[in-house]
């Protein structure tokens, strides 16, 4: 035994380990009508809330506390198995909005809803909880993502003065937003709501906490389903290739929608002229990378400036959902019109208008803090050159867009998780994962399906981000209420533009 406490003294002179004071209290959750705490908001008549403290460091209780929102739609029949917790995705995203969403954004089969109760978080840091308060990093006579080498310079200075801002805003919350210390929060929900293991969905970024989760408690699962899996491994090393995966299955997603546009017919806007559209759509952005365009909208009196930078934010929010393919293809036609000074119907709204009100400095809080990003801007730049062969619409807005920030941020977690991912857990895994997927590729699935230690992987032939289709639905319902895991393929819902 003595060598070992030799050890231990050793490490902890090193740094390498942190003992903790003591264990964290598990939480009371004093539900409350959420209609009555947020009466501004459109809750579910049966929705309810609560706001339970949380150690702001896991590792030490008595270094202060922070505040959780939780939200909860309690389970309609009298056969309850349990709860279901719920991460809509980001980070960033409230988890709060998607139960108060519930009744308008079907997420779940009736069955789920009758059998459990729906609990999901504002994690810490996220919009209700404590939160991450910095400035919008975007300066106005700056583009969205230097899409021009001559405008990195001043790109890269404005991303170093929004970290420096958000640290001294943000203080100690920074060095204690990490995937981790979300993952320990869980837990400590999952205690308090009485549940012996835990019953998890989560969909994009909400997979990587699910396997954050099932690996650092690996006798604690009951049921996981991960849908739009995060390759662990790539997010918790360089987010700089994840970038890159993305622009490039960004790509590949762009050449699958141009097809089925040509194959659509006159359901899709852009196919009513002759040509390859994808060299259409290239030759386009070619076009609005050397000039802007106006473009009129419905209700707005002037025409609306449209940059390089905002169209390709707008293309690749495009492709995320192929339900809005024909409202994408409209854009594009119209983009298209307006830069050969044809006539076109008015647009309704953006791709991109869904973001509006997303929480990046939560974004950048958790990114830069899991993972071990490169500290020198330099890399970007490098990389830069690379994506804009292999991936010239999207390579820069993804590599710029989400991750500069962490050349220069000033969190360390004190609790990241970096692995490994391959504990057994008490539980087989489910993911599912379309084929293709231009914000979490196929391929990070296949990958992460091998890494754990214990997981089934649901190949959708289907596109896009989302992967609530009838076939995924309903295995995700047998899976999570008794155990039953689907076959490995199922067909994702319509094909594109033919509803």
């Amino acid at each position: 035994m003595l060598w070992r406490s030799l050890v231990l003294a050793l490490l902890l002179i090193l740094g390498a380990v942190r003992v903790p004071a003591a264990a964290a209290a598990v939480p009371e959750l004093e539900w409350r009508p959420c209609t009555g705490l947020y009466p501004a908001e459109r809750f579910p008549a049966d929705a309810l809330c609560a706001k339970p403290r949380m150690p702001l460091d896991h590792d030490d209780p008595r270094a202060g506390t922070i505040e959780l929102v939780v939200a909860k739609l309690p389970a309609r029949s009298n056969d309850r198995i349990g709860t279901l917790f719920l991460n809509p995705g980001g980070p960033g995203d409230s988890g709060v909005n998607l139960i108060r969403d519930a009744e308008r954004v079907r997420r779940w089969s009736p069955e789920l809803r009758e059998r459990f109760d729906l609990v999901s978080m504002d994690p810490r840091g996220v919009a209700r909880s404590t939160p991450v308060h910095c400035p919008d990093m975007g300066d106005p006579r700056l583009p969205l993502f230097p899409y021009e080498r001559a405008q990195e310079p001043a790109y890269l200075a404005a991303a170093a003065a929004y970290t420096e801002d958000c640290g001294r805003r943000a203080g100690r919350l920074l060095d204690h937003v990490s995937t981790a210390d979300v993952a320990r929060d869980l837990d400590l929900l999952r205690r308090a709501v009485g549940d012996a293991k835990l019953t998890y969905q989560g969909g994009s970024y909400g997979t990587y906490l699910g396997m954050v989760y099932a690996n650092m408690f690996p006798d604690r699962v009951r049921a996981m389903a991960l849908a739009a899996v995060v390759d662990p491994q790539a997010w918790a090393g360089d987010q700089l290739g994840r970038a890159g995966d993305q622009a490039r299955a960004s790509e590949q997603v762009l050449r699958r929608f141009s097809r089925e546009c040509r194959a659509a017919g006159e359901r899709c806007a852009l196919a009513a002229r002759p040509g390859d559209i994808h060299q259409r759509i290239t030759r386009l952005y070619d076009r609005l990378r050397d000039e802007p365009v106006r473009v009129r909208f419905k209700g707005v009196a002037e025409p609306v400036t449209m940059t390089y930078d905002v169209t390709v934010l707008d293309l690749a929010r495009g492709m995320y959902w192929p339900r809005e393919w024909p409202a994408t293809a409209r854009y594009l036609a119209a983009l298209e019109a307006a830069v050969a000074s044809r006539p076109y119907e008015p647009l309704d709204k953006r791709p991109s208008s869904d973001v509006a009100d997303y929480n990046w400095a939560a974004n950048h809080a958790v990114t830069c803090t899991d993972s071990v990003t490169p500290r020198d801007p330099s890399h970007w730049t490098r990389t830069a050159r690379a994506l804009d062969r292999q991936a010239p619409i999207f390579g820069r807005y993804f590599l710029y867009g989400g991750t500069l920030p962490c050349a220069t941020w000033s969190g360390k977690a004190a609790d990241r998780y970096p692995g490994p991912f391959d504990k057994p857990t008490s539980a087989r895994l489910l993911l599912v994962n379309n084929l293709y997927d231009p914000a979490t590729p196929y391929q990070g699935a296949v990958r992460a399906s091998r890494l754990l230690a214990s997981a089934h992987l649901l190949t959708v032939r289907g596109y896009g981000h989302d992967t609530r289709v009838p076939c995924v639905l309903e295995a995700e319902a047998r899976y999570l209420i008794d155990g039953r895991l689907p076959g490995v393929g199922c067909t994702g819902g319509d094909r594109p533009f033919t509803t």
